[in-house]
């Protein structure tokens, strides 16, 4: 649930068994992006697919692959890379893949691969931009389909608050206009007169901005290029403007004007007099 995985060496999300039977997994709310670029050094078409599901001769079960974000830019060579790569080997019976985002805009590329399904397979309500491969999107016809050329237009952006933790979420922009910035609501994720930082997750132990909540949107780059580097590797391109993934997390609130800040008081020396805060004055014994 809720993982960022960005710049892997192979696949970014394997689900599959090479001894038994899988049942009843979820992946939810998780950003995956250009799985296999840091091999590059040492393969020559690294690129791979961003989502597994299955492989080996065994049967998957229960499966649910509900909201979730892909970003691939392009293939390798003459192979396809692709967002989500299910029924690879085995069968995967009666799968649930709802309200997914799905991008991979080359040529080289697909958003989606089908493989071995059985049973009744629920695949509604995705946004799926690229080329399909091993499928009609006839056959899928509840869902989103937009080809690499024309390109779409405009600039989507999902926020995903984070269930476990009050104040963190994810923030995934898809940005084919190609704008140095776009405006980012953070209302279910941050209250009013939070303090937060908000991260670049290709670079993510930097703050790319901080500041108070007022509410509303905030305006987020789409221009940034530092990429943390593997260690004893270079640093892959960043993926920018296209594509973005970012970390937003509260750091703490601050007193709205005219009101005494209690984390201020409470952080006071117990023998301290007269000290002023919030614009007034109080005495702590």
């Amino acid at each position: 649930l809720d993982c960022i995985s960005l710049f892997g060496f192979g696949a970014g999300l394997h689900l599959y068994s090479d001894t038994g039977d899988v049942h009843n997994i979820l992946v939810e709310g998780c950003v995956v992006a250009c799985a296999g670029v840091t091999a590059l050094p040492w393969d020559s078409n690294p690129y791979y697919h961003n989502i597994v599901e299955g492989g080996g001769a065994y049967t998957m079960t229960g499966l649910e692959f509900k909201t979730n974000f892909t970003y691939h830019p392009r293939g390798g060579g003459g192979s396809l890379a692709y967002g989500l790569n299910i029924g690879y080997g085995g069968t995967i019976a009666s799968p649930v893949v709802t309200n997914n985002v799905l991008w991979s805009p080359d040529a080289n590329g697909a958003y989606l691969r089908i493989g071995g399904l059985s049973g009744t397979p629920t695949i509604t309500g995705n946004n799926f931009y690229g080329l399909a491969a091993g499928f009609s999107p006839a056959t899928y016809p509840s869902n989103t389909y937009e080809t690499i050329s024309p390109q779409p237009s405009g600039v989507r952006v999902f926020v995903r608050p984070n269930a476990y933790e009050t104040g963190r979420g994810h923030v995934i922009v898809y940005n084919p206009a190609l704008g140095s910035s776009v405006s980012v609501d953070l209302s279910t994720v941050l209250a009013v007169n939070d303090t937060y930082k908000v991260f670049d997750a290709m670079n993510p132990f930097t703050a790319i901005l901080t500041g108070t909540y007022g509410g509303g949107s905030v305006t987020f780059p789409m221009n940034l290029t530092p990429v943390l580097a593997p260690a004893g590797l270079s640093a892959p391109a960043h993926t920018h403007p296209r594509f973005g993934a970012f970390i937003v997390q509260k750091t703490g609130s601050a007193a709205p004007a005219g009101e005494v800040d209690s984390d201020a008081f409470n952080r006071a020396d117990s023998t301290s007099l007269g000290t002023t805060v919030g614009g007034g004055t109080w005495v702590k014994f």
